[in-house]
């Protein structure tokens, strides 16, 4: 009985949590979440692609995101840092909210704040995520496309 009880407690920490989260994974979020991505980055504006200055266009980086709380942008090999700064999950009072977004902020820079970015997808090897220009115009916001780079 003892071994049971053990067993329902670890399979309930990897059963999906949220929308974001695979059905099933024995990693945790944050193992997930860090590690070598390469992301692109698409604009939409009122449900269409639309480009970045209207050219229709996505932006392409290379984000590097470690378990101290640090992320740095890179160039395609990993080899030279471009920019860096923190990311952490939002702490919220609705924990919908704190399993569902993160924000990379900036270090170094004159830039306050940073990037809220909402989780769509949390898996090991793919992370969707949305960022809106503004929060009251839903119409405007980009989609991250991540994928895990070894």
């Amino acid at each position: 009985m003892k071994y049971l009880i053990l067993i329902v407690i670890f399979l309930s920490s990897c059963i999906k949590k949220t929308d974001s989260d695979p059905l099933f994974s024995l990693k945790s979020r944050n193992k997930r979440f860090n590690g070598n991505w390469e992301v692109i980055r698409y604009y939409y504006y009122d449900g269409k692609k639309s480009g970045k200055g209207g050219s229709g266009d996505p932006a392409k980086y290379y984000y590097s995101i470690k378990k101290s709380g640090d992320w740095l942008i890179c160039d395609s090999q990993f080899n030279t840092i471009i920019q860096l700064g923190y990311w952490n999950w939002v702490i919220s009072d609705t924990k919908k909210q704190s399993e569902t977004s993160f924000v990379l902020g900036y270090q170094r820079t004159s830039t306050p704040g940073g990037h809220f970015h909402i989780l769509e997808r949390l898996s090991y090897t793919q992370i969707r995520t949305r960022e809106y220009f503004d929060v009251s115009d839903e119409k405007r916001y980009m989609i991250y496309e991540w994928k895990r780079r070894e």
